[in-house]
């Protein structure tokens, strides 16, 4: 399947550093990572230190968006 399709039909995106999460925000979907990535700027997106947390974070996050003009300023 293709990556973006999924991404874009997904309510949240969990990856361990990958391009995933920056595409995820780009159709405006949280996202929780595992590792250091550039993208962890914006408030959806979460860090993950301990898996126990991840019930937790994905829960707080489902109902969370980027902010479009936040993206916008950020990729420009």
């Amino acid at each position: 399947m293709n990556n973006l399709e999924l991404i874009e039909k997904s309510s949240l995106v969990i990856t361990i550093t990958g391009t995933s999460g920056w595409e995820a925000i780009m159709f405006q979907k949280p996202v929780i990572i595992f590792g250091d990535v550039f993208y962890d700027i914006f408030d959806c997106v979460k860090k993950i230190k301990n898996p126990a947390e991840l019930p937790v974070i994905v829960r707080e996050l489902l109902h969370k968006h980027t902010n479009y003009e936040e993206t916008l300023r950020c990729v420009t």
